[in-house]
């Protein structure tokens, strides 16, 4: 950084060859102002404060990363869940019914405004989803017997996956067991038809 009193001393020198010698002395003309520069303490302070801002953005930045860190490794549990202590059965119906006409870009109707669909009829439900409670060592045992991807509604799932070098998902924010309204685990889902069957398990009812 060019020091400011070198560059005024400059503007001196230039301003000397470019003005005659024999100049005549015209006075003071309009206010003068000091050239005040900062001392030697106030550029330490500055750079110091500016020091510490940047710590504490990277703090800031570190706190937000070890957030995120500790949510995704600990989610919050399913609530309202409980451990099946019978079977039981039911079937799912996924069709929708559509709200208005679908048309492509041609104007062509793909689908009418009433109209049912069974998204199983274009496309199967692949493998079942078996939803356990994770931090229960009885159903992820029993879980990874199966034939099926394992949801966790409580529980580690990343941890669950260093462990058993398999992966483990989990139903954030509760969205399959409210869809399906899940409310007792082990609980399987699978396709059966154009339906999909949910089957709740005691743990002792191994398939």
């Amino acid at each position: 950084m060019i020091n400011k009193s070198l560059l005024l001393l400059s503007a001196s020198l230039l301003v000397t060859l470019v003005i005659p010698i024999n100049a005549k002395d015209l006075g003071v003309q309009g206010a003068i102002f000091e050239i005040k520069e900062k001392s030697l303490l106030e550029v330490i302070y500055e750079r110091l404060s500016n020091l510490e801002t940047t710590k504490k953005l990277t703090n800031h930045q570190k706190e937000i990363q070890t957030k995120v860190k500790t949510s995704i490794e600990n989610p919050l549990p399913v609530t309202g869940i409980t451990t099946a202590t019978s079977y039981s059965s039911r079937t799912y119906d996924p069709s929708i019914i559509i709200d208005e006409d679908i048309q492509d870009h041609e104007g062509n109707f793909i689908a009418r405004k009433g109209t049912h669909v069974n998204p199983l009829d274009y496309q199967s439900f692949g493998k079942p989803l078996l939803l356990i409670q994770g931090d229960d060592e009885t159903q992820v045992s029993w879980a990874l017997k199966q034939d099926a991807k394992i949801v966790l509604v409580s529980g580690k799932p990343l941890a669950l996956a260093r462990n058993h070098n398999k992966m483990f998902y989990f139903d954030q924010g509760a969205i399959l067991s409210s869809k399906f309204n899940i409310t007792a685990v082990p609980a399987m889902i699978s396709q059966k038809d154009k339906s999909l069957l949910i089957e709740e398990f005691p743990i002792e009812g191994k398939r």
